[in-house]
């Protein structure tokens, strides 16, 4: 008879192997783009490019004083003028290119990577909805590989779901097993949504308002409420 160690480690492996299946298709599927020389996009692949290497920049001036360097030059204006900070993004970036040192190339991987985090969180999601893994890894590929998802595959900030999806998963998750870890795991991945795209977390904030209103009554009844007010406010607080 199996231990719950051994099951969660076992649970742990398979989803491991999950993610690592989607991010293989998504190298593969992208493979096209720095093999012939060419990013995944036009203006804000590279406005996020810039924006990356900026942020790195600006930390490495904190200890060394030197001066930062703007792309778009003439211009002095922060790149997060243009656009939203993807502060989320550039820290996933940045080990793929201290290891690749080839901007491109980097930017290949960390792409591919986005689209598996993003395919990986709703396999979660679905998994609470469809017995079997497999027919859950479908629900995650259909998503990534949609029309609108491979359209927007130029605009990092309107792909990167994958924080707001796990926090969905963990709060019906915590919903149906009321294990308090999970909670707080949901209010982290609420936090950090914002840091991931603007936009999906003002979308965030409606449907977890919609989903809160919905289930008021129980969840006002439910014996550990100060643990939600207290994930709320870490949430904010991040």
């Amino acid at each position: 008879m199996k231990t719950i160690d051994s099951l969660l480690l076992s649970n742990i492996n398979k989803n491991i192997c999950v993610f690592f299946l989607y991010f293989i298709f998504f190298l593969v599927l992208f493979f096209q783009f720095p093999y012939h020389g060419s990013l995944p996009g036009h203006w804000d692949t590279w406005l996020h490019l810039s924006l990356y290497n900026y942020y790195w920049d600006y930390f490495k001036s904190m200890f060394s004083n030197h001066e930062i360097y703007y792309a778009m030059w003439p211009s002095q204006v922060p790149y997060f003028r243009y656009g939203e900070m993807s502060l989320l993004s550039a820290v996933l970036y940045w080990p793929f290119k201290w290891i690749i040192k080839n901007d491109l190339w980097a930017y290949y991987v960390h792409i591919s990577s986005i689209y598996a985090l993003v395919g990986f969180s709703m396999y979660q999601l679905s998994s609470l909805f469809v017995g079997s893994r497999v027919l859950a890894a479908i629900g995650g590929l259909l998503l990534v590989t949609s029309n609108y998802y491979l359209a927007s595959i130029d605009q990092v900030n309107v792909i990167s779901a994958y924080p707001g999806i796990l926090c969905f998963y963990f709060i019906l998750k915590w919903y149906k097993t009321k294990k308090i870890n999970l909670l707080y795991i949901a209010s982290i991945l609420y936090g950090l949504q914002i840091y991931a795209s603007g936009y999906l977390f003002f979308y965030l904030n409606i449907v977890l308002l919609g989903l809160g209103l919905f289930y008021w009554n129980t969840i006002f009844k439910l014996k550990n409420f100060k643990h939600i007010i207290s994930a709320i406010f870490i949430g904010i607080l991040i």
